[in-house]
């Protein structure tokens, strides 16, 4: 997702109202004839409750639709952490789904998110049959690149994904 279209969502879904929310508790607390101190009080903390809890349920929403925006997605490999055969089997799914030239950006995102999570489990279990599927999966994804123009959102998110499999590779040889 770009920024700008991250952006837009930000304040339609996060800003805005949240001022409003804030707007309407100062007002409410003037007429309730609180003093000034109190009543900007309440406004700061209605800001920040609602601020928060907006943008919880924006990225809440924005995951759920796969639009989540590259700069805000962090991915660490851990050893210990196990992903779900359940979530894998999810992912699975919704990648078969994906038409890959109507949605090139969606496909080379949610390719990387598997990989990713194959990985995971292969580092977890040290499971060579799943680093394996991760490779594959970086080998599609590449040869996918090389005939599709992508944004560079979903390239940096296979970037990532493709050096944690380059540093992954010691350990499974």
């Amino acid at each position: 997702m770009s920024w700008s279209k991250w952006f837009s969502y930000t304040l339609l879904m996060v800003a805005i109202p949240s001022l409003l929310i804030s707007l309407v508790v100062e007002d409410m607390a003037s007429f309730a004839g609180l003093e000034e101190d109190y009543s900007l009080m309440l406004y700061t903390v209605s800001l920040i409750m609602s601020f928060s809890l907006l943008s919880a349920v924006m990225r809440k929403f924005l995951v759920s639709k796969g639009l989540t925006p590259s700069f805000s997605t962090k991915t660490y490999i851990d050893n210990k952490t196990v992903i779900s055969n359940s979530f894998l089997k999810e992912m699975e799914k919704k990648l078969s789904k994906v038409d890959k030239e109507e949605e090139p950006e969606r496909y080379v995102h949610l390719a990387s998110m598997l990989g990713m999570s194959y990985l995971q489990n292969a580092i977890a279990f040290q499971d060579r049959e799943m680093f394996t599927k991760a490779l594959s999966l970086k080998e599609e994804i590449e040869k996918f690149l090389k005939s599709h123009k992508v944004k560079p959102e979903a390239r940096t998110m296979f970037e990532g994904f493709k050096s944690k499999i380059e540093h992954s590779k010691g350990n499974f040889k």
